[in-house]
């Protein structure tokens, strides 16, 4: 299902919808260019899971390409098995909000499979996803351990419950890092078993700038969040988000890959300004084997097919025990890498459908 929306390179869209399905099932949204045979003008465009029950959904891309002829695409597939979807108020919206509706069955379009038909415009909810967990550090002791958090903890370094530095209300978690140490300091989480994929959202504030210097000409890199198949001080079988690839924000894989994204989706000079909150997100979805990242709601980069990583490989860079923990830290690798020596986060949500800043 399509319907005509002309895009600008640079700009961030958001496609809003609400959606109903007769059973628990994904639809594959994205933004295509006529120009080469309708290719992806967002990096390859997003799975979005709908429910039994009636919800409102956000879809958050960042336009890589000016085409007037574009079309916003829903891909419902399963034609040899087909599920029933609904969809209603849709709209397309520059920036990463929708304005808030109620989701209900009025007027609504139906299908089981892909089709060219096409869906009038409205609006929908601004609403992040359904939260799987959150966390505010609210309930914490000053000075003590994230409770219900794994730590990695590297000699000179902590992690620990801190009231003077807070995004909301009165605490944040506080990394205290070592500038010279490569070695991760890091807290986890377990995430629920039986999820086919995961947005994390974070809000960070770092004692040095990261990222954003697409000049330099470096392969250091370091890495703030990110999910992992474990929870120890080896860092092994990672999917890292932090500054890589001359100085952009980027993706890149777990050891013993561990080879950066040739090239970032978006601007390349975003970066975690010093000593100001900013909100990061990831994505890690095996069923379509992507990576994404965000900040401050802008589409950072996207890896998703073999030739966004530099092995030029992906067929089994994502998998489903990628999804074991979720992790946010700090890690450094090389000497030309500048680095914080104290982070803090603060909250913290992760879910399985995209949440935003909001």
């Amino acid at each position: 299902m399509t319907h005509a929306v002309a895009l600008t390179a640079g700009v961030t869209y958001t496609a809003c919808f609400s959606a109903v399905a007769a059973a628990d099932r994904s639809i594959h949204i994205d933004f295509d260019g006529d120009s080469p045979a309708y290719a992806s003008l967002t990096g390859g465009g997003m799975m979005e899971p709908v429910s039994t029950t009636w919800a409102n959904h956000k879809v958050t891309f960042f336009a890589t390409a000016t085409d007037a002829t574009a079309r916003l695409a829903f891909n419902l597939g399963m034609a040899a098995s087909p599920v029933g979807v609904k969809l209603d108020n849709i709209g397309v919206y520059v920036g990463s909000n929708c304005p808030s509706v109620n989701p209900s069955q009025s007027s609504s379009s139906s299908s089981s499979s892909s089709s060219s038909s096409s869906s009038s415009s409205s609006s929908s909810s601004g609403a992040g996803g359904a939260i799987l967990f959150s966390e505010d550090f609210e309930a914490g002791t000053t000075g003590g351990a994230p409770a219900g958090w794994s730590r990695v903890l590297p000699s000179g370094t902590s992690a620990t419950i801190d009231s003077t530095n807070a995004h909301t209300g009165t605490n944040s978690v506080h990394l205290k890092v070592t500038a010279a140490n490569a070695t991760a300091t890091r807290i986890f989480r377990k995430l629920p078993a039986g999820i086919t994929k995961i947005y994390a959202r974070a809000w960070i504030y770092s004692s040095a700038s990261i990222g954003g210097d697409p000049a330099a000409d470096y392969k250091d890199h370091g890495d703030f969040m990110g999910t992992s198949r474990e929870s120890s001080v080896n860092g092994d079988y990672e999917l890292r988000f932090g500054p890589v690839v001359r100085g952009r924000l980027a993706g890149f894989q777990r050891y013993p890959k561990d080879g950066p994204t040739k090239a970032s989706v978006g601007n390349s000079t975003q970066k975690i300004p010093a000593n100001t909150w900013t909100c990061v997100e990831i994505s890690v979805q095996p069923e379509v084997e992507t990576f994404q990242g965000w900040v401050n709601d802008n589409l950072t980069f996207s890896a998703n097919k073999p030739t966004d990583w530099d092995n030029g490989n992906v067929a089994d860079t994502i998998t489903p025990a990628d999804l074991s923990y979720v992790y946010f830290g700090w890690k450094g690798f090389g000497p030309a890498l500048v680095r914080p020596t104290d982070v803090w986060f603060d909250d913290i949500a992760y879910s399985e459908t995209k949440i935003g800043c909001n």
